[in-house]
């Protein structure tokens, strides 16, 4: 028995369940279908605005991403709006205002892409993509450069604990993936659980 608190650290500290991939193509209309497995939290896109002053006017420690009361993004044609081709399909994310992706539990995003309108509309030099922890904390970004027409904005690292994504206003998002690793299942642990009561019960059985 003396391989058994090996065993259990393995099953503890074993490998995470693989990574779940998500891809919003907003072909259908809207922001909310999506194909591909979906992720351990909950998340919604909204139009937002960065909060610096707390309610009597005074300055945030951390300024923060709020989404508008009832104010959820919408897509758009792209073509309609003179921003170019589709890039897929008919419709894209209409984040000419900025979109804020919130999930209601942090994740941890090994990969995250997203493609721009085929334009050259938009801020010029960088409007980063950025990704927030709970504490509204910067994570991560991305540089993106809206004067490119078709731009490819992809994370090139895992980033933990992600509460809040900023796609920054002035373009329209088409085809925007999120890869998840979610942290380990509780497989390992009822297992490990459950052959710690059964090593008890056989040293009851047997008197030790």
């Amino acid at each position: 028995m003396k391989l058994l608190p090996h065993f259990i650290a393995c099953l503890l500290l074993g490998p995470a369940a693989p990574a779940q991939a998500l891809l919003i193509d907003f072909d259908n209309g809207d922001t909310t279908t999506a194909t591909g497995a979906p992720l351990s939290a909950l998340y919604s896109l909204d139009y937002a605005y960065l909060e610096t002053e707390d309610a009597f006017g005074d300055p945030l420690p951390v300024p923060s991403w709020r989404p508008y009361d009832s104010d959820p993004a919408v897509v758009a044609d792209s073509a309609a709006l003179g921003y170019g081709p589709p890039v897929s399909g008919q419709f894209a994310l209409d984040a000419l205002n900025t979109v804020l992706i919130s999930f209601s539990a942090p994740i941890s995003i090994v990969d995250f892409s997203t493609v721009l309108d085929n334009s050259t509309f938009g801020n010029p030099g960088s409007s980063p993509i950025e990704f927030f922890g709970a504490d509204d904390q910067l994570l991560a970004s991305i540089p993106v450069d809206q004067s490119t027409a078709g731009f490819l904005a992809a994370l090139g690292s895992t980033v933990g604990n992600v509460s809040k994504i900023v796609l920054p206003g002035g373009a329209l998002y088409d085809n925007l993936t999120i890869v998840e690793v979610p942290e380990p299942g509780a497989t390992g642990l009822l297992a490990a659980t459950g052959l710690l009561a059964l090593r008890r019960r056989r040293s009851r059985s047997s008197g030790v």
